[in-house]
């Protein structure tokens, strides 16, 4: 039955009705009595128990009056139908009564203190001593209960439901770790951290006194972050360079948080998994002034009271052109916390380079090695991650970034390389948005919008509903010691529009002026019927007369940090306007008080994004133009702290200053730093700003290099082909400026000639005359190896014989000293023509001068080509191994795409040699290698992993990746893909035995092919497909010639390719004969002495062998 009435027992002890009536009872014993059936209810007790247990010092007879005068009075109380009395027992009826206890195991009960909380009932001492053994054993269970109730409270960042319940279980056992630690957090919630440390202190005491004990570490740690000290938590010892002892942070600061229970709630559910080892990077949107940072804030406190380390960067439209500039900031709030300390030495000497802050905290660790510019964002990837990484091992870690729509390129993609490749660690990556645009940023919004992201989660915060704007106003109001009924809340509400930073401002605005406020110019503003038009003018409306009000020195320093950005808190600079840095301090601190700059961890940043613009576009154009000159003046001066990419902040000060031929020598600086660093966007958009300006003439030929060369790297041939251009018709190029851009220009010609043609072979020529023109042998060596790439390309035979004679020439003019290049460009050409033995051998003399010169990249590439020419010679575990030294050093320098190539040539040569298992294993790892990479070449991948996948007996998952592959393909398109695709899947069909289908796509291959045969990759499984189809189409002795000639072509050099002929004539002697001949018998024996047994058996599933 339903319950009418409540009984609430945990604290002082009511009874209630359903609407929240309170039924009293004039006779402490007759509740008793209530109490005793009801917290048992259903149950039947004897009259003689009751009696003992409420009158047992008086006569039978009256103890048997006293027990029906109460039980007349418990009829009347709840109902004569809700108690049984029967002549031996009494009971309620089950259900009548709902006592709270019972709801103990669910926790969906309020506890306001212990059981029947200061309800004595004199003379009944039987039951005080059943009251105490209750509360004995429902102990425990309140305790968990309460311990329940605050982690509920955590989640929707309600603090004062956490210190209430806190305060309730402090009240029951004094010395509750639980009950001190929710009441530390909802002080410091609020900003008292005296009255949360008052509370740790006579904590600590009472375990001293009582038991001898100290408070747990975890504990101690909360206590030091609130003192602003330092982390007691200890790190293991002697693992390595950098390695310390504790680690230093300072604290977040919650700010008011009203009505943001849902957002609150999702944020702290990934916490929730990423404590579990399931990363987590929640993106949040949402319009400006939403509250978006107030969130994050509040949120990321709770984390750091919980044990996780914060790092938090601020990106600024105005700094998006500053490469790494968010990266660099992550990584500097992590040194300075001694966060990463347990990183690999060679993790952290990669991260100096965006982060010179490392070198002091981390003493040992050594200088950053030399990498082409290509390789350095991969290996600052990889060294972050490996960072990340070293970090979550001794805490969760939660990184921020606050309007990533306005971070720079280079930093968006290093958090994107991140993102795609997070292993199970804990780590939250936090980053906060304006959609609208956040579309607009390349980088940033691939990163956000990335659906193969699976731990990625976007959550749009909405403007506040009316009763929590309500709520914000009126917190507001309080706060400022004024009289709610004196604010007009409906019109401010109307007005904010659930804008949180709007409704602030308008609040404090109406505060301050009362009904001069500018909230009547804003409601007539609104009139126009556009959506939310009343948000940024309120904000720009309430800021304009806010800095009216400012004294000089104040209005000054508020100009110069509009101007500074993120160093904005640097006080030296502010020496720019006349303010010395005690006086830019005291500033600095009347902004904040104002509410226009804010204090997070320590530091200083405008309260909103849009707050800065105002204030930027409030300084007059050449008072702006001169804080930017003085602030490059003075950057300018700092030669020790500005230095590589940094010099780009210089230049764009002097840019937006008005001096762009000063600014020239900077930029020249930071672009040849950031192409050197692979922040290839951040050094294009400066050096095309300073060409279309006055005054950088004497600067356009190093401008334009740069600008060609960063551009050439990003792989935009068009935009570089009208630089490289306009370059060559600059007279006065040095030889090697002419040589290098001739080289670009090769490079532009085989970017924008997707199929073979004689634009790349005519670049290369140039290219080549111009390196000979410096005799430079390095430039020499790359400009051949581009011309024999061209004829490869062009499968123009002539002209790599040509090529390869130049290079023999080359390598025996160079004496001793010879470049890698040289042996890796004639070892090219060697492959070329199928001399796999000899290209072997030169790649073995490239590895052993990439050895000695410590070039991972070059023997990355050189032990890749090594095990292919090891492969194709059917040298199957000399490949392996070979592959094995590429992959080590593809993934120490963090290349995802070529150590997918690799994985998938191992997978190759396992299933060559019939180890299909392992060919399977490496397979499934280059593709999910292949998945981290922001650029995907994946078809020839999921193809070989297909092969392993039907040839182990699994047809449905190879059927998958084959699937996968034609997914890859349509976004893959260029004429090498689409031979790939289609002798790939030409071969599986016949694995498949669909011959229809691969007999179609072997014909679209030739059709692709002709003219450029000698340009297809694979040129043996393309001879073995025309073999197959001309024996379909026009019989098997029309086919004999062509197989003759391609065994003719690759016996004693190819020996892989090979193999596939010799099986397509044992074919045609099989189809014509109806047997082998001892001939073919013989050739085919060969499978064997090679042991190539996984390529015979993929021939005979193709039908070509029996």
């Amino acid at each position: 039955m339903a319950s009418h009435l409540h009984l609430l027992s945990l604290g002082v002890p009511l009874l209630v009705t359903e609407a929240g009536e309170q039924i009293r009872f004039r006779t402490r014993k007759h509740f008793a009595l209530l109490i005793r059936l009801a917290v048992e209810g259903g149950r039947k007790f004897t009259r003689d128990y009751l009696m003992d247990l409420f009158w047992p010092d008086v006569p039978a007879a009256r103890a048997r009056h006293s027990l029906a005068q109460a039980l007349t009075v418990l009829k009347e109380k709840i109902g004569r139908d809700h108690l049984v009395v029967q002549r031996a027992s009494i009971a309620l009826v089950p259900g009548a009564v709902e006592a709270d206890v019972r709801r103990l195991e669910s926790c969906e009960v309020e506890i306001r203190g212990p059981f029947l909380d200061g309800f004595e009932v004199p003379g009944a001492v039987q039951f005080e001593q059943w009251k105490d053994q209750w509360r004995a054993r429902l102990m425990p269970r309140i305790r968990d209960c309460l311990v329940k109730h605050m982690d509920a409270g955590r989640r929707t960042g309600d603090f004062a439901t956490v210190e209430r319940h806190a305060l309730v279980l402090l009240e029951l056992d004094p010395l509750s770790e639980d009950g001190v630690r929710g009441f530390i957090e909802a002080r410091a919630w609020v900003g008292d951290r005296t009255n949360a440390l008052k509370e740790f202190a006579r904590f600590e005491a009472r375990l001293a006194d009582e038991l001898g004990a100290k408070p747990s570490a975890e504990l101690v740690r909360i206590a030091d972050l609130l003192r602003e000290g330092r982390r007691a938590a200890p790190r293991p010892t002697g693992a390595g360079a950098g390695q310390v002892s504790e680690r230093c942070e300072r604290r977040f600061e919650a700010e008011t948080l009203i009505g943001r229970e849902r957002e609150f709630s999702r944020l702290y559910d990934a916490w929730l998994e990423v404590r579990r080892r399931a990363p987590r990077i929640v993106v949040l949107i949402g319009d400006p002034g939403v509250g978006k940072t107030t969130l994050t804030n509040a949120f990321v406190s709770t984390c750091q009271m919980e044990g996780a380390a914060i790092a938090r960067a601020q990106a600024y439209d105005a700094e998006r052109e500053l490469p790494f500039a968010v990266l660099a900031e992550l990584i500097k709030q992590l040194t300075l916390q001694r966060a990463i300390g347990g990183a690999d030495p060679e993790a952290l000497s990669e991260l100096t380079r965006v982060s010179p802050e490392i070198f002091a905290a981390f003493p040992g660790v050594p200088k950053p090695v030399e990498w082409a510019a290509e390789v350095i964002p991969l290996r600052l990837a990889d060294s972050f991650l490996k960072a990340v990484e070293a970090a979550t091992e001794e805490s969760p870690l939660v990184l921020v970034v606050d309007d990533i729509h306005a971070a720079d390129n280079a930093s968006a993609a290093i958090l994107h390389v991140i993102a795609r490749k997070l292993p199970h660690t804990r780590l939250l990556l936090i980053l906060t948005a304006r959609s609208n645009e956040l579309r607009a940023a390349a980088a940033p919004s691939a990163l956000a919008s990335d659906t193969s992201i699976e731990v990625l989660r976007t959550l749009e915060v909405e403007p506040l509903p009316p009763a929590a704007a309500q709520g914000l106003v009126a917190g507001l109001v309080a706060k400022a010691n004024g009289h709610l009924a004196d604010v007009p809340v409906p019109r401010i509400l109307q007005a904010g529009n659930g804008n949180p930073l709007a409704l602030e401002l308008l609040t404090k605005e109406w505060l301050a002026h009362g009904s001069g406020s500018l909230l009547g110019d804003l409601e007539a503003l609104n009139t126009q019927p556009v959506a939310n038009i009343g948000i940024p003018r309120a904000i720009g409306a309430v800021f304009e007369r806010q800095i009216r009000r400012l004294d000089a020195p104040t209005r000054a320093a508020l100009d110069l940090a509009a101007v500074l950005g993120r160093r904005l808190a640097d006080l030296p600079l502010y020496e720019a306007a006349e303010l010395s840095p005690a006086a830019a301090g005291e500033a600095l601190s009347r902004l904040k008080d104002e509410g226009i700059l804010r204090e997070v961890q320590g530091g200083l940043e405008f309260r909103n994004e849009l707050i800065r613009a105002q204030a930027y576009y409030a300084v007059a154009g050449p008072a702006r133009r001169h804080l930017h000159r003085s602030v490059a003046e003075v950057l300018e001066e700092r030669r020790d702290e500005v230095r590589g990419p940094a010099n780009l902040e210089v230049a764009w000060h002097f840019l937006r200053g008005g001096a762009p031929d000063r600014a020239a020598s900077s930029a020249i600086k930071g672009a040849e730093a950031a192409i050197s660093a692979g922040a290839l966007i951040e050094a294009e958009q400066i050096l095309e700003v300073l060409l279309r300006e006055q005054g950088t003439e004497d600067a356009t030929q190093a401008l334009l290099l740069l600008l060609a060369r960063a551009l050439v790297g990003q792989s935009r041939a068009e935009s570089a082909s009208s630089v490289l251009t306009r370059l060559a018709s600059e007279g006065g190029l040095s030889k090697s400026a002419q040589a290098l851009t001739a080289r670009m220009q090769a490079t532009v010609e085989y970017l924008m000639n997707r199929e073979p043609g004689s634009g790349y072979c005519e670049a290369a020529d140039r290219a080549l005359a111009a390196a000979r023109e410096t005799g430079d042998l390095d430039l020499i060596g790359n400009a051949l190896f581009e011309s024999a790439r061209s004829g490869v390309n062009a499968g123009n035979e002539a002209r790599v014989t040509e090529v390869r004679r130049q290079t023999e020439e080359a390598i025996n003019q160079s004496g001793r000293d010879i470049p890698p290049i040289l042996w890796y460009t004639k070892a090219y050409c060697d492959f070329f023509f199928f001399e796999l033995a000899s290209a072997a051998t030169e790649l073995e003399s490239a590895i052993s001068i990439l050895n000695s010169r410590r070039d991972p990249v070059g023997l990355s590439l050189a032990y890749t080509g090594y095990g292919t020419c090891k492969s194709g010679l059917c040298e199957f575990d000399s490949a392996c191994e070979a592959y094995d030294k590429a992959l080590q050093l593809s993934m120490r320098i963090g290349d995802d795409l070529k150590s997918a190539i690799i994985l998938s040539n191992q997978c190759v040569s396992k299933l060559h040699k019939g180890d299909f298992a392992s060919a399977v294993t490496f397979g499934r790892r280059a593709v999910a290698v292949a998945s981290s990479s922001l650029t995907p070449r994946s078809v020839g991948i999921h193809l070989n992993l297909a092969s392993a996948l039907l040839m182990s007996g699994d047809r449905e998952g190879a059927q998958q990746a084959v699937v996968a592959a034609e997914r890859a393909f349509r976004n893959e398109r260029s004429w090498t893909t689409n031979m790939e695709f289609l002798l790939g899947y030409a071969c599986f069909a016949l694995e498949t035995g669909d011959v229809s289908l691969a007999l179609q796509l072997t014909e679209s291959a030739e059709r692709l092919a002709w003219g450029k045969e000698r340009a297809v990759p694979n040129t043996g499984l393309f001879d073995k497909l025309r073999v197959y189809r001309l024996v379909h189409t026009s019989g098997p002795d029309s086919a004999r010639p062509l197989v003759l000639e391609c065994q003719q072509k690759y016996q004693d050099r190819h020996p892989s390719h090979y193999l596939n002929l010799v099986a397509c004539g044992a074919w045609l002697d099989r189809l014509s004969l109806g047997r082998y001949t001892p001939d073919s018998e013989s050739a085919l024996r060969l499978f064997e002495k090679f042991g190539a047994r996984g390529l015979r058996a993929i021939l005979v599933a193709q039908g070509i062998l029996v």
